[in-house]
């Protein structure tokens, strides 16, 4: 906390450089109001230099707020803090909400509190589900934009057109103009940064259905935000302390109706850049809890733990991963069907591990069986029909066979 002389200085400056001089006693009562928390005095200060207000119409104005908002407050800092920080923070998201591309700014804040606090991907926040997000959630007292012609509230509402990324760059400075958001466009892999108590305070506002269907949104960004081939090592660890954080703040939501695709894709990440370790873990939490929120037969479960076992065998123990796989075909078959491709793959899977395991002409022989199957299903110039056919030259060499032969010339 600020002492009052403190307060009282770092809002005399902030003003002084914007060619505003209030009256010292009424700063002097304005920072006693905010409880001298620095968050929320900058939020005050930001206000008032953004709307002209003085600070005794400010105090005013939060006077007003703070009597409905006792019950929004944080409940990381005493009663009187949480509510003035409730109380500034509910001032500043209806003023960014004016500015233009009005009413995006708070279904901008919503994604953004649900992230990583210490720095989120401009990408994310302006790929294209962050956008449909902005242009569903609009604030409903801004007019909405449609192709062709403007609707204001109170006319019945028509789907509104679609948010460029420009406009959601200026929803990012909009935040920012207002002390909400730290946004810093030259470091774009952490171009957004959030006070954990203003993420706490706009949580706060959601329902639980609203935690629910943004937290999706999210995880949609994210996703979007993720490169298919991770050459940028600072992008990709950024994209993965955003998708924990997510999961910190609401993790049941990323299994409604089913196991999100960005968790999936984080343990592929962790695996696919040598954490295999890491993305065991990931895959025994996923698993864990998608059985307990959808049951064990669901597709998520049936993924993860495919998933986990190719982790167990890359983390060097290939008799654990086949008789994973052995576990799991199974279940495959009974619930996908012996002909769907993620029954064939964990097929391939326990062969191969199978052969690392040292059972070599085990594998060249369960690879001969599989064979057909994966021509019959996918085509003999499928990649998958055209890898089992290299591996099965390859466990045929290994037992001393010839390397190839009529089946395996390709």
């Amino acid at each position: 906390m600020f002492t009052p002389a403190e307060s009282v200085a770092y809002l005399t400056a902030a003003l002084d450089t914007h060619g505003r001089d209030e009256p010292s006693d009424q700063l002097t009562t304005l920072a006693t109001d905010l409880g001298h928390l620095p968050l929320a005095l900058a939020q005050a200060a930001a206000y008032l230099i953004d709307s002209g207000q003085t600070a005794a119409a400010y105090r005013n104005l939060l006077a007003d707020r703070t009597t409905k908002l006792t019950d929004l407050a944080p409940d990381t800092l005493p009663d009187e803090q949480a509510t003035a920080l409730a109380a500034a923070w509910s001032l500043s998201i209806d003023r960014a909400d004016t500015l233009r591309p009005a009413g995006l700014a708070r279904p901008m804040l919503h994604l953004a509190s649900l992230l990583d606090a210490n720095g989120i991907p401009q990408d994310v926040l302006t790929s294209q589900p962050a956008r449909d997000h902005l242009a569903q959630h609009r604030t409903a007292s801004a007019p909405v934009r449609v192709v062709g012609r403007k609707w204001w509230p109170g006319r019945r509402r028509r789907p509104a057109a679609p948010i460029t990324p420009e406009e959601a760059f200026a929803a990012l400075r909009a935040l920012d103009r207002l002390s909400l958001i730290e946004h810093r466009p030259s470091t774009p892999h952490q171009g957004v940064r959030v006070h954990q108590l203003i993420q706490r305070a706009t949580r706060d506002t959601l329902t639980s259905g609203q935690h629910n269907q943004y937290a999706r949104a999210a995880g949609d960004a994210l996703l979007a935000a993720w490169p298919e081939v991770e050459r940028d090592t600072a992008l990709v660890q950024a994209l993965r302390a955003n998708t924990d954080a997510l999961t910190r703040h609401d993790e049941d939501a990323l299994y409604r109706p089913d196991a999100h695709g960005v968790l999936h894709g984080l343990g592929r990440s962790l695996g696919g850049s040598g954490q295999v370790s890491a993305a065991t873990a990931h895959f025994q939490r996923l698993m864990a809890t998608a059985t307990r929120l959808l049951g064990p037969d669901h597709r998520d479960v049936l993924a993860s733990r495919h998933n986990l076992a190719r982790s167990r065998g890359e983390t060097g123990d290939p008799a654990g991963a086949a008789a994973a796989y052995t576990e799991l075909l199974p279940d495959l078959v009974r619930v996908l069907g012996k002909d769907a491709p993620h029954t064939l793959a964990a097929r391939n899977e326990l062969v191969w591990w199978r052969g690392n395991a040292g059972d070599p002409a085990g594998a060249a022989a369960a690879f001969a069986e599989l064979l057909p199957d994966l021509v019959r299903v996918l085509g003999e110039d499928h990649p998958h029909t055209l890898a089992a056919s290299n591996d099965l030259a390859y466990w045929r060499e290994q037992t001393g066979e010839a390397a190839v032969d009529q089946s395996t010339d390709w």
